[in-house]
């Protein structure tokens, strides 16, 4: 568009300065050229003139020296929208044997399989190549105002000989065509001026020929030669479209602007003729208020007709009506996805081609968003029982049967992942939870489970540096599919379910995943925040009346506080006491004096039995609690639905400086019913006894190896748990 404005409304503008400099600007960039190229020949409507209209994409080029690859990026263009696009496909095609340089024979060994390009080639291959690769610019803007007005007055000419033929509502289709695609503006999108105005331009000042054109435009829904749903749809399923469609469309959009069309008085053949035109016929940036109010009023009509014709697309081959994309993203369109989806489902080709599989994506979208479960289950094992079917495809129905059951095929997904012998089993399975780089509508239905098998899946194949590339196609992909990857690790990352923080972990345990080790890694950090906010309880009134009165504790927080508090009582005990409690630690030797530490578990049975003394009586302390993985804790301290966990290590085991993470951290407060609060209680028998750290001096006393605990901690983790070095050495 920014291109357009150097030119005028028809043709190239003369030599400048300007001109010159978006010439230079643009031989410099070769990407952008063909961008703009391929953007403006899919903005031109499908028509026998469409070669005309591309006249005015190749003029925003400005003549520049075009990219050295030019011939065969036009032939690769071509062939991946032969399908669905054909005008786009033949005029990419005749500018790689033209202006590209390629040589007919050379392009004819690529079109294998492509009757309607092979066809085209042989009508062009009389063509000679230009002898450099620069695209010529248009005659001066002189020369063709001239020809353009000779045009003009032919037309003027024709349609005058036309004059009472239009007046008495049966002019030739093929006029009438014409001048409706007049009425739309031929080019969507470059064409400013449309409607009434164009048309006046295109008469001149012929005010009677001007009434007559517009009258017959009007009138053509009148006409009983406009073809009817079936025949429409018949003539869909031949590949043409009807001289009256465009013309029939007009006459709708004229009747529109002076009152709105009551489409609830149509019959129901008038809805379905209406629907079916304008989903084969119509122009890309064209909505009628009419047809707005169909879906809306009339679902069943809409999707009738959507039915019919992608039905008929997918049968040959071809992909269906863009609209099977509102279906998913479009909520105005929800009742008739829910009363399409399914059918078309239902009717997709066991054997399809490749580029059909977006289309299946956005009906498999659909479903999952309006349709009935139980029958979409039931569509999903059909198509799966189904031996014939391409594997590429299965991954499709795979990954949504997923969403649908994942527990009845989740495994099997996994296994047919693995089976395949490239990634490209992988990129089809994760291409219906990613819409247009951006998550599918359908993700909120991923469980758990899926969620982490398709992290391992993508990981595996693609890594966090994808998303600094782009370019060609398959990097385009490879980009969706690490872009999918991230988010989904930061779905589990903003999950507050334990299940998300187990799948993390076993993420991060996975070797295959080591280029997106970080990223878990940080969503694990993330995730235990969030699932601690989430099970954060505000105490009540009575809780914190308890609290306050020193009773009951009323959440994980304060019950560690007591807990902590309370062990310290017991640890000064020990050393301030005239009853030698600390000796239930150490064996005895042969003359009743301290020879060794007793076992870890001995020491905390002891520990545990003075701590019950001290506890409210609401609070239970017990050992070995059960936690995530079959994990126990040395001490669990509980009260009403909420807990403590207690990890026990003695100065002299060989974890004393890793299984605060290890254990305590990792495993035991990552229990929902913690909020991540825990204890850290560590025995100490002497300097000479205590497990030298990772790095540094061996702690001197008991105060030390608490303080260098500590330290191991973050702020966030030292706000949740606390640390207790308990002396119990011989005075």
């Amino acid at each position: 568009d920014w291109l357009g404005i150097g030119l005028p409304e028809e043709g190239l503008a003369c030599n400048n300065d300007e001109t010159e400099n978006i010439r230079s600007w643009l031989g410099q960039r070769p990407e952008i050229q063909k961008a703009v190229l391929l953007e403006g020949v899919m903005r031109c409507t499908d028509t026998e003139e469409f070669l005309v209209y591309t006249d005015r994409v190749v003029e925003r080029l400005y003549g520049a020296r075009l990219p050295e690859d030019f011939g065969p990026w036009c032939l690769d263009k071509a062939l991946a929208l032969t399908d669905v696009r054909p005008s786009a496909a033949e005029f990419l095609l005749l500018h790689a044997v033209t202006t590209g340089g390629l040589e007919a024979a050379l392009v004819q060994q690529r079109l294998v399989g492509k009757p309607q390009l092979t066809e085209f080639l042989g009508r062009v291959s009389g063509i000679q190549p230009h002898s450099s690769a620069v695209m010529q610019p248009p005659p001066p803007y002189e020369d063709r105002a001239i020809e353009q007005q000779r045009r003009a007055e032919e037309w003027q000419h024709a349609i005058r000989a036309q004059r009472s033929m239009l007046l008495e509502n049966r002019a030739a289709p093929r006029l009438l065509h014409q001048l409706a695609s007049k009425y739309f503006g031929s080019f969507v999108g470059f064409q400013h001026v449309k409607g009434r105005k164009r048309i006046a331009e295109l008469v001149g000042s012929d005010c009677e020929l001007l009434h007559a054109v517009l009258s017959a435009l009007q009138d053509v829904i009148l006409r009983e030669d406009v073809p009817d749903f079936e025949n429409g749809c018949r003539i869909y399923g031949q590949g043409q479209i009807h001289y009256l469609g465009l013309p029939y469309l007009a006459g709708l959009a004229m009747s529109e602007s002076a009152a709105p069309l009551e489409v609830s008085e149509w019959t129901p053949e008038e809805r379905r003729k209406s629907a079916a035109l304008y989903l084969t016929v119509a122009h890309a940036d064209y909505e009628p208020a009419w047809y707005r109010r169909l879906v809306k009023q009339h679902p069943d009509a809409v999707a009738d007709a959507q039915i019919r014709l992608a039905a008929i697309a997918l049968r040959d081959g071809r992909n269906a009506d863009y609209n099977l994309f509102r279906f998913a993203h479009d909520q105005s369109h929800a009742e008739v996805a829910q009363r399409a989806c399914l059918p078309l489902l239902q009717a997709f080709p066991t054997r399809c081609r490749t580029a059909q599989f977006a289309t299946l994506d956005q009906l498999l979208r659909a479903a999952l968003l309006h349709a009935d479960r139980t029958a979409l289950e039931a569509t999903i094992a059909r198509k799966l029982s189904r031996k014939s079917m391409n594997p590429l495809q299965r991954a499709h129905w795979f990954a949504a049967g997923c969403l649908v059951a994942s527990k009845t095929y989740l495994k099997s997904m996994a296994d047919f992942a693995k089976a395949g012998r490239d990634e490209e089993r992988v990129r089809h399975i994760l291409a219906l939870f990613c819409a247009d780089g951006s998550l599918a509508p359908s993700l909120g239905d991923l469980d758990i489970p899926t969620t982490k098998l398709l992290v391992r899946l993508g990981g595996e194949s693609v890594g966090p540096e994808a998303g600094l590339q782009s370019g060609s196609a398959i990097v385009r992909v490879t980009l969706r599919a690490s872009a999918l990857v991230s988010k989904l690790i930061q779905r589990l990352a903003q999950d507050p379910s334990p299940d998300a923080g187990n799948a993390l972990q076993a993420l991060a345990a996975d070797e295959n995943l080591s280029r997106w080790h970080p990223a878990i890694d940080a969503a694990i950090n993330e995730q235990r925040v969030v699932w601690r906010d989430h099970s954060y309880r505000v105490p009540s009134l009575d809780q914190v009346l308890e609290t306050l009165s020193g009773r009951n504790p009323s959440g994980p927080a304060d019950l560690a506080a007591l807990a902590t508090e309370l062990l310290r009582v017991i640890g000064r005990r020990f050393r301030t006491s005239n009853t030698d409690d600390w000796r239930q630690y150490w064996n005895d030797g042969n003359d009743h004096l301290p020879d060794r530490p007793k076992h870890e578990n001995l020491c905390r049975d002891a520990l545990l039995s003075d701590l019950r003394k001290e506890l409210p009586q609401a609070v239970d302390a017990q050992p070995e609690g059960e936690y995530a993985g079959d994990r126990r804790a040395d001490i669990r301290i509980a009260c009403d639905d909420f807990q403590v966990p207690v990890e026990v290590k003695k100065n002299t085991h060989r974890d004393l400086w890793s299984a605060m993470r290890n254990q305590l951290i990792e495993h035991y407060t990552a229990e929902p019913a913690t909020a991540g609060y825990g204890l850290y209680v560590a025995f100490w028998f002497g300097a000479n006894l205590t497990q030298l750290p990772p790095s540094g001096r061996r702690p001197a006393n008991p105060e030390d190896l608490e303080k260098r605990l500590l330290e191991a901690l973050s702020a966030e983790e030292r706000r949740r748990v606390s640390v207790c070095v308990i002396d119990v050495s011989r005075p």
